[in-house]
């Protein structure tokens, strides 16, 4: 029986690395390197882009339980956000922590909440996501851990060369609204 698990694991590990491999949508604001963009119907809003980074897999030999996840630039009700998506139980806003860091900068605790399904993470308060795009940016890797109490620490090292035009494109239609100088004397 373990044999057939280490055998699915695989499968689906070739499976991701084909899907990994389709190019992007064509773009004209420089290379996307390992973002691929996929257009999104939206039948109220029209089109829209999600600019998307494979987050690699680890298998289990054991078990035969393939880990992998995604990282999405997208707009969701109007605003910009940050999703990173597992195919597995993370964790959940009373359980777990995200943090990263673009490059040899400062790492930050991200604000971030755990969605119910608790394999989503989502990056939505503006001045939270216009840090995160503002590393990224200009990042050529970045580095995320996940400490959780269901999962244990999980970290990801990602390659996201490319960051600033993939976002460009996949956030056109839901521009980050200007910083506002705050009035209080």
């Amino acid at each position: 029986m373990r044999g057939v698990h280490v055998i699915g694991a695989l499968a689906v590990a070739m499976s991701l690395a084909a899907c990994s491999a389709n190019p992007p949508l064509a773009g004209g604001s420089g290379p996307l390197h390992k973002w691929r963009l996929t257009q999104h119907e939206d039948a109220v809003f029209g089109p829209s882009l999600i600019a998307s980074i494979p987050m690699g897999y680890s298998a289990s030999l054991l078990t035969g339980e393939l880990r992998t996840g995604m990282l999405d630039l997208m707009c969701f009700k109007q605003q910009p956000i940050v999703r990173i998506r597992f195919n597995y139980k993370i964790g959940s806003n009373a359980s777990a922590a995200v943090a990263y860091r673009f490059d040899d900068k400062p790492g930050v605790e991200a604000k971030a909440r755990f969605l119910r399904d608790h394999a989503t993470i989502v990056i939505d308060d503006p001045s939270e996501v216009r840090r995160f795009l503002a590393g990224l940016a200009t990042a050529g890797k970045m580095v995320m851990r996940v400490d959780s109490l269901v999962a244990g620490a999980t970290n990801i090292e990602l390659d996201v060369q490319g960051g600033a035009p993939a976002s460009e494109q996949a956030l056109a239609g839901c521009p980050l609204p200007p910083v506002v100088a705050d009035s209080r004397g």
